[in-house]
């Protein structure tokens, strides 16, 4: 027969198991939820470095000749490449699927391609701009330097047409790219989630 000692013992680990148990749920739970979380801030990094942050080469066209736009532009274009990526490593953090980070990180070296064209024609393009400052000073001050300013120009135009034949010639389409990093984030969400589905 169990005396009062022995079911107080007993009692005792049982209520120790439990507590590692809930312990143990809540740190699943928690990783969960961590995973989750970083697969969906890659996504929205990812769909605003892709097509907003690049798509900026308009602004860059339109305001060629001030250095200060230029300027804010490449750095806005740096800080999301720096959140997508920093997203992408949390990614490999939580997923241990490696099909589906294998893929991830191709659609993120594609869309790489196209950020090192836009950032080294946005560098080019500001040096023209930084010229073209430093020209309109002189013609301020009275001094013309009309083939100065035809150089610059020509220089100008010449950088515009290198970035549309090299930006034309890769067959990276940021949509398409973004579409897939949807399909493949949507599947894994719906395989590995599955009360989003019923959401």
């Amino acid at each position: 027969m169990a005396t009062k000692e022995d079911i107080s013992g007993i009692t005792s680990k049982i209520e120790i198991i439990k507590t590692n148990i809930q312990s143990s749920n809540l740190k699943q739970q928690d990783w969960f939820f961590e995973s989750k979380k970083a697969v969906l801030d890659y996504y929205d990094n990812y769909v605003l470095w892709a097509n907003d942050s690049m798509k900026q080469s308009i602004i860059v066209i339109n305001n060629s000749t001030q250095p200060d736009i230029i300027r804010k532009t490449i750095d806005e274009l740096n800080h999301q490449h720096s959140k997508v990526t920093n997203s992408l490593w949390r990614i490999f953090l939580y997923e241990s699927d490696n099909e589906f980070t294998e893929r991830i990180k191709t659609i993120y070296e594609e869309t790489s391609v196209l950020h090192k064209l836009y950032i080294g024609f946005y560098l080019d393009i500001e040096g023209v701009a930084v010229k073209f400052n430093k020209f309109n000073q002189f013609a301020e001050k009275g001094v013309l330097l009309k083939q100065l300013h035809k150089d610059l120009k020509t220089e100008r135009s010449s950088l515009l047409n290198k970035f549309f034949k090299e930006r034309d010639s890769i067959k990276v389409d940021t949509l398409e790219l973004t579409e897939k990093t949807m399909q493949i984030i949507r599947k894994k969400l719906k395989e590995k989630y599955p009360a989003v589905n019923s959401v």
